[in-house]
């Protein structure tokens, strides 16, 4: 009888926690109901995710919500959803997860880690100069050249293929 107090304190303080702060958080799209704890895992089959994603669109929307294992999903099932908010409204949702191992190994100043902002801008800004559909056509001679040597490498020396193909990664 003493731990009954106790655990209804503790279950109070857990509702009023979860209550406070589900009204931080905005409200999020509309999906399948979840399991506890495991989320949609048991639903989202291995294979063919993309069928079971247009299905499920048919029935909550073109942005859909799914979490696995307290990793939150966001689908977007329509290329007019993937627009607007990819695109329209990127400064909003456009970021990519902070990695602290790449941190420490030194490449957190690479643009392929780099969060959304003002650096992001300015070197995607530097890298489209000379990356963009008109001038990458004067690098197919080079590549056209590299394959060749890489074909002849391997060629030449078969068992020494991984080597040859480490100097492309």
């Amino acid at each position: 009888m003493t731990f009954l107090p106790a655990f209804l304190l503790v279950c109070a303080c857990l509702y009023l926690w979860t209550r406070g702060s589900e009204r931080k958080h905005p409200p999020l799209p509309p999906g399948p109901p979840a399991d506890p704890i495991i989320g949609h895992l048991r639903k989202i089959p291995p294979k063919g995710q993309e069928d079971l994603y247009y299905e499920w669109g048919k029935i909550y929307g073109d942005v859909m919500y799914l979490h696995v294992l307290g990793r939150h999903i966001i689908v977007l099932n329509s290329v007019e959803a993937a627009v607007d908010l990819l695109d329209r409204r990127s400064a909003n949702y456009s970021d990519r997860p902070r990695f602290i191992i790449y941190e420490l190994m030194g490449w957190a100043r690479s643009i392929t880690f780099t969060g959304y902002g003002k650096i992001f801008q300015k070197h995607r800004r530097m890298l489209q100069e000379y990356l963009n559909v008109k001038k990458v056509v004067r690098y197919q001679p080079i590549q056209a050249r590299e394959t060749r040597v890489l074909l002849q490498s391997i060629l030449s020396a078969e068992e020494e293929r991984d080597n040859f193909l480490r100097r492309y990664d």
